[in-house]
C-alpha cells in the first residue's frame, strides 16, 4: 500500500516524519511519501492508495495553500479514497463535511485526557486502546458539529468518523512521551511545562491509532 502524507507545516517536515514512523511501526511494508503543501507539492493522487493530512503551525486565509489543500482533499473524497486528517487536517475534513471550526478560550498544549464516546468504544480506530487516555495536543482551534463523534476532551471534539474510510483526529497520536516533552521544553507557547507534561504516559501506545487506520482501509484498497 502506498500512502501520501500532506505536510502543512512551515519548515517542520519532521512532524510528518513522526507520522511516517508511527505508520511504519504498525505496518513496516508501507510505501510512504511526504509532500510539502506550502511548497505547492501536489503529486498525482492516482499513484497513492490513501492520504494523511498533517497539522499546521498556523495559517492565514490570505495564503493560497490552505485553499489548495482543501480543494485537493475534496477531490480525493469524491473519488472515494481513504483520508485521515490530523489536527489542522481534521479541521479541513470537518469543514468539507459541514462542521464549524471554533477557537477555544485556551489552547490545549501537552497531554490532555481524551475519552471515547459509545461510538468510539466500538470503532476499530481505537482497537486495543483504553476508553480514556492522555494524548498529546497542540491547538487552539477545534471542530464543532453533529456527526459520528468518536472521542472528546473536556474542551472539544477529538475524533470524528465521516465515512468508513475517512477520519479526523484533533490530537497528535504520532507524538511519543519523549518527543513531546522535548518539544515542549523549548516551545514559546508552552507557558507551563509541568502542567503540559503532567499527564504524559510512561508507555507510548497511541501509535496504534495509525496502525488501526491502515487495518481499516486495507480491505478497501485494491
Amino acid at each position: 500500500m502506498k500512502i501520501l502524507i500532506y505536510d502543512c507545516h512551515k519548515g517542520k517536515v519532521q512532524e510528518s516524519e513522526k507520522i511516517k514512523k508511527a505508520l511504519l511501526r504498525g505496518h513496516p511494508d508501507l510505501e510512504i511519501d511526504i509532500a510539502e503543501v506550502r511548497k505547492f507539492q501536489f503529486p498525482d493522487t492516482g499513484n497513492y492508495d490513501a492520504f494523511i493530512v498533517s497539522g499546521a503551525d498556523g495559517h492565514s486565509e490570505k495564503h493560497a495553500w490552505p485553499r489548495l489543500i482543501k480543494e485537493q482533499i475534496s477531490k480525493i473524497i469524491e473519488i472515494g479514497k481513504p483520508v485521515l486528517g490530523v489536527c489542522f487536517g481534521s479541521q479541513i475534513l470537518a469543514e468539507l463535511n459541514g462542521f464549524e471550526i471554533i477557537t477555544l478560550k485556551k489552547p490545549e498544549i501537552g497531554w490532555v485526557q481524551v475519552n471515547l464516546t459509545d461510538l468510539g468504544k466500538e470503532d476499530q480506530l481505537f482497537k486495543e486502546l483504553p476508553t480514556s487516555l492522555p494524548i498529546y495536543q497542540y491547538h487552539i482551534r477545534a471542530v464543532k458539529g453533529d456527526g459520528k463523534v468518536l472521542a472528546e476532551s473536556k474542551n472539544c471534539i477529538q475524533a470524528v468518523k465521516y465515512s468508513d474510510t475517512i477520519y479526523g483526529i484533533q490530537f497528535h497520536a504520532e507524538e511519543s512521551p519523549e518527543s513531546g516533552k522535548e518539544y515542549l521544553k523549548t516551545d514559546r507557547k508552552c507557558e507551563n511545562y509541568d502542567e503540559a507534561s503532567a499527564l504524559a504516559p510512561e508507555e507510548y501506545i497511541e501509535w496504534k491509532i495509525y496502525r488501526n487506520f491502515i487495518d481499516i482501509i486495507t480491505k478497501t484498497v485494491k
